[in-house]
């Protein structure tokens, strides 16, 4: 089997390190042995490290496990058509974890989406201050021709004649 094909479970400190191939057919490669143990379920366990970890860059996040998930299946589609020994545990490995994954998937979005509404918060406060501080600039540099009250005049909102 392919050793680039899964990792072990990963650490908290490698997680945003992992890269994966983009190219992984259907060969025989995607073998799954019964004894090796990368197998489904430490695919799961990661899977769950990657969820549960407090990833400071929640899109990294969302493409590792998408990544994950697009193995997985290409592995149970493989192992099926091939009707390998281990196709029933990789597939009993999946069933048992379904309702596990779909609470991952679901702590993920959650915790997508407050990542989301925060940065789009800190996006509007940056906006806004931006949009201040270019606005006053604008205001203070205008040149009426009259160097005595140009300043004080957009300060103070009177006209001077």
């Amino acid at each position: 089997m392919d050793s680039n094909l899964y990792k072990p479970a990963l650490d908290e400190k490698s997680i945003q390190n992992v890269k994966f191939s983009n190219e992984r057919g259907c060969s025989s490669k995607l073998n799954i042995d019964d004894n090796d143990k990368r197998s489904m379920n430490t695919v799961l366990n990661d899977l769950k490290l990657i969820v549960t970890n407090k990833c400071t860059n929640y899109v990294c996040q969302i493409s590792m496990l998408c990544e994950f998930f697009v193995n997985a299946i290409k592995v149970v589609i493989c192992e099926t058509q091939k009707q390998n020994s281990s196709t029933s545990n990789i597939i009993g490995s999946l069933n048992s974890n379904v309702s596990e994954l779909a609470q991952l998937l679901k702590q993920m979005n959650n915790e997508c989406s407050k990542e989301l509404s925060k940065f789009k918060e800190q996006k509007n406060i940056m906006t806004t201050t931006i949009l201040k501080d270019n606005y006053s600039q604008d205001l203070y540099s205008i040149d009426d021709g009259n160097d005595d009250h140009t300043l004080n005049k957009y300060k103070t909102n009177s006209i001077h004649p």
